[in-house]
């Protein structure tokens, strides 16, 4: 056989692997974006638009007082190169006709929060733990205390080098914490780029013990949204891109997580809120593409739901489900005695839904 049929036969199977490969991405990209899935209008007939709040990315309530958290900031602001200074904000859900009320005015560093967790531990004792990109770069967890719902005050600001692409926090003690790390880069990295568009799956868990960080579970396609079972046994990891709920068990050790069982949801599940029948609920992006071109224009829609989770048995509820006209890009439902707040990562409203039940 001569060279020149040798370099031929190469070229034309590295033509058919390289088509090979696109058909693969394709697949991957059009089934892990939902592109195909319908999005049924599902609205209850008691949800109000709240205003007053941009960017209401997460949302936890305490059970006991009926008070709800709100991590709120002006994200476009920022991608623009003009940051405005985002806040916590509360809510009184024991009231019909409560709006947001900003809590933090005079933090004495830029704050730009995501994920927050509600911790409560010995009695009287409740800690706010709260993501932060802060304008600078870096990456920290901000710990504040709560004297009374609505009352906060800054306690601490945490960082360790394994805080690398922060999204979400629960904490385990009023020091120690698990975070996602939804991607395997950090923030204005190229390659997070790749990870997102090829479900890459370097997302990454760390744990800070009290007084250094580890990562304690790898190979995640986005990690989002996570949150620690009741009794404490297991830990619940939203995996955007993937379109599931990852169970992990916890260990004898916190640092020692055994991956337990995965939990499919049918769409892009973001932040995850447990609800006082032991549901976890999710607000989610069913189309991920959309949601990509609402984050470059607000004109642009992204499907918004709230979804409701069986832990045990895997089972899906779909309790609000809305094209983007209502609500575009929604990331987090929490549910208090037949109230739903469904909030987006971008609108400058959140939804609250009364009498929804289930």
């Amino acid at each position: 056989m001569s060279e020149f049929s040798i370099a031929r036969r190469l070229r034309n199977s590295l033509i058919i692997l390289l088509v090979v490969l696109t058909i693969i991405v394709v697949y991957r990209l059009v089934r892990d974006s939902g592109m195909l899935v319908s999005v049924p209008q599902i609205v209850p007939a008691s949800c109000l638009v709240v205003s007053g709040i941009t960017g209401a990315e997460d949302i936890t309530v305490d059970a006991p007082t009926g008070y709800a958290y709100l991590s709120a900031d002006d994200r476009r602001a920022s991608l623009g190169g003009e940051p405005v200074q985002g806040g916590i904000y509360g809510l009184d859900l024991t009231r019909p006709d409560s709006v947001p009320q900003r809590l933090t005015e005079e933090l004495p560093f830029s704050f730009h929060p995501h994920g927050l967790y509600l911790f409560r531990g010995n009695p009287g004792v409740q800690r706010l733990f709260v993501v932060n990109h802060r304008e600078d770069g870096s990456e920290t967890i901000e710990i504040f205390r709560i004297s009374s719902p609505g009352q906060i005050s800054h306690l601490e600001t945490i960082s360790y080098p394994e805080l690398i692409s922060p999204n979400d926090v629960v904490a385990v003690g009023p020091r120690r914490f698990y975070v996602t790390n939804d991607h395997g880069y950090p923030r204005g990295h190229w390659m997070q780029t790749l990870e997102d568009y090829l479900g890459l799956p370097l997302a990454k868990i760390s744990y800070f013990d009290g007084e250094k960080g580890h990562i304690v579970a790898k190979t995640l396609r986005y990690a989002n949204g996570i949150n620690i079972s009741p009794d404490g046994r297991y830990l619940y990891v939203a995996e955007v891109v993937a379109r599931k709920v990852r169970r992990f068990e916890i260990g004898d050790r916190p640092e020692t997580l055994r991956r337990d069982e995965v939990l499919p949801v049918g769409t892009g599940a973001d932040n995850l809120e447990w609800d006082s029948e032991g549901y976890l609920w999710t607000g989610a992006h069913p189309h991920l593409l959309a949601f990509a071109a609402h984050a470059r224009d607000e004109q642009a829609l992204s499907p918004s739901q709230a979804v409701r989770i069986n832990p045990e048995s895997g089972a899906t509820d779909i309790i609000l489900s809305d094209n983007g006209e209502l609500l575009s890009g929604s990331s987090v439902a929490a549910y208090w005695q037949s109230t739903l707040l469904v909030g987006p990562v971008f609108a400058d409203h959140i939804l609250r839904c009364s009498d929804v039940n289930i």
